[in-house]
């Protein structure tokens, strides 16, 4: 049996490939919404494909549909970083000035952060989405990640969607990108173990001449949006990028720091433990033929120091001794 997804009116002889993928996707997507069902989509690809610029492409025709121009909600549609999730999807759900806007895009996070931090919190955010939207608002949700793998498999049941999308080098970096949509969808047909399949969509084309044809696309070709409206995107994106990467650099600035301070402490408790037992110091620290008081091979092991901590100490101890000022360092 033939699964249809869309039903839609085309004329090739006055509609282009972009105006049909328009009334696909509005079937797909915003036809859902109309009756209910929130539509969340995973858009995978490899660094570079262009994944984010066409899922801008889509929400830009999506909105445009609407009567609105996502020049003006390009803040609201789009989270970029982990720390404005919650609040911008609060806003969606619940301010009245965002009352008409029906999608969001998250965007990947792995270039400024841990990849295991950004799954973690990807997870998070799908089973969140998918909880808020079915219950207070259908939206359109779109998920941007490298690979769907990145999602647990308990939350990719959830999808409705997958996007793949490709560019080849032969167009050049503004070249039109291939997308392909896909399906998903659960086949039970054994209850104890199910199993998660996709298709392509496909659906009805009705011609002027009153045929109605099959149409199963390999795949849409689809351009960057507009350049003011990529150059918008682009600094926002660059901009909450950097943000994130100044907190990394600070953070990791006062781990160093810490730890620096932690093992210069650790340090002047040894040389001060070896001036006063001299016990102790026999059994570790020799002096060398120019009068040297130099650390046998074991004192790195007891003390788990590394080979410069080890030159820290020996260079501080000699130094305590020759000043005289053991039980002050």
């Amino acid at each position: 049996m033939l699964q249809i997804d869309y039903n839609v009116y085309y004329d090739p002889s006055k509609e282009t490939e972009i105006d049909l993928f328009a009334k696909i996707a509005y079937s797909l997507i915003l036809r859902r919404i109309k009756y209910k069902k929130p539509s969340v989509c995973h858009v995978s690809g490899k660094s570079g494909e262009g994944k984010s610029l066409s899922v801008l492409f889509i929400m830009y025709l999506l909105l445009k549909m609407q009567g609105m121009d996502i020049k003006k909600y390009m803040e609201i549609t789009n989270i970029f970083t982990q720390m404005e999730y919650s609040t911008k999807l609060r806003q969606l759900l619940k301010d009245k000035e965002f009352k008409r806007i029906n999608m969001l895009c998250v965007h990947e996070g792995r270039e400024a952060m841990e990849a295991k931090e950004w799954q973690s919190m990807f997870n998070r955010n799908v089973a969140h989405v998918n909880a808020l939207c079915r219950a207070i608002k259908r939206m359109a949700i779109f998920i941007v990640s490298q690979s769907i793998r990145d999602i647990t498999k308990e939350i990719r049941y959830t999808l409705d969607y997958q996007i793949k999308i490709y560019r080849r080098l032969h167009r050049g970096e503004d070249g039109q990108a291939r997308l392909l949509w896909y399906v998903l969808y659960i086949d039970d047909r054994d209850i104890e173990n199910p199993k998660l399949r996709k298709r392509k969509v496909q659906g009805w084309l009705n011609l002027p001449n009153g045929r109605r044809i099959v149409h199963k696309p390999s795949f849409f070709s689809i351009p960057l949006v507009d350049g003011d409206i990529k150059d918008m995107f682009e600094a926002k994106d660059r901009e909450k990028k950097m943000e994130i990467l100044n907190k990394r650099l600070e953070d990791m600035e006062e781990e160093a720091r810490k730890k620096n301070t932690s093992q210069t402490e650790k340090i002047d408790s040894l040389v001060q433990f070896y001036l006063n037992n001299e016990n102790a110091r026999a059994d570790v620290i020799r002096v060398n033929k120019l009068g040297n008081y130099k650390p046998i091979g074991s004192f790195g092991k007891l003390h788990d120091l590394k080979p410069s901590e080890i030159k820290e100490f020996e260079a501080k101890f000699n130094e305590a001794l020759e000043n005289g000022i053991a039980g002050e360092i």
